[in-house]
């Protein structure tokens, strides 16, 4: 039997706190969330006076960093929100499906989504509904894991893989390319090394890279 969406968020929710992974105390782990917010807000510039959106804002945790004239944060799981409200009390936040946002059109100048896309079954309906709220001038920035890589160096370590029980989909380069129909504008990868290497890439994404405007 299929289960709610809603109700698998909340159940990872009590098992999976995002303080295991921002508040952990093995250096690695911290350094590496910490890398995943600084190239976010990196990519995404000057934000001071625009709306963006923490899209999938999980604990508040990126939601906290943002400084902008408008801060948006939705996320599926009301545990996680009620999180993020304490991070970020100056944010407006909304339960929200990112499959199917309730969420007007060309709505966002930005709109951060670091590591969400690959805890969700239909990642293509995601992008698309991000591209739809942001506005025709605006910009997405992406953070995904790059899993098999994960595998890879775990195997040379000969240590097993960690397997997220949450992670439905490897996002992969040419997924991104078929639903997006462009190519990122810019990419950091944690480590600073080739993509072929790096454990996580952070991509944006212009809409303005559209010829004759983004898709409807």
């Amino acid at each position: 039997m299929k289960t709610d969406e809603r109700t698998v968020k909340e159940e990872m929710a009590d098992i999976i706190p995002h303080s295991l992974y921002y508040e952990s105390e093995i250096k690695s782990v911290h350094w590496l969330n910490r890398k995943r917010i600084d190239h976010c807000l990196a990519l995404a510039g000057d934000m001071t006076g625009k709306r963006i959106l923490d899209a999938g804002t999980g604990d508040g945790y990126m939601l906290r960093e943002i400084k902008c004239g408008e801060l948006w944060g939705v996320d599926i799981s009301g545990q996680r929100l009620e999180r993020a409200a304490k991070k970020a009390p100056h944010a407006i936040l909304k339960q929200d499906d990112l499959n199917h946002s309730r969420l007007e059109s060309d709505f966002f100048d930005g709109i951060i989504c670091a590591d969400v896309l690959e805890h969700m079954r239909a990642p293509a309906k995601a992008i698309h509904e991000m591209i739809r709220l942001c506005k025709p001038d605006g910009f997405i920035v992406l953070c995904l894991p790059q899993e098999i890589n994960n595998i890879i160096a775990r195997i040379i370590l000969r240590k097993p893989p960690i397997i997220n029980p949450d992670h439905y989909h490897l996002i992969t380069g040419f997924f991104l390319k078929r639903e997006f129909k462009i190519l990122p504008c810019a990419t950091k990868h944690i480590p600073e090394v080739p993509g072929l290497f790096c454990i996580h890439r952070v991509m944006r994404y212009d809409m303005l890279q559209y010829p004759g405007g983004k898709p409807d």
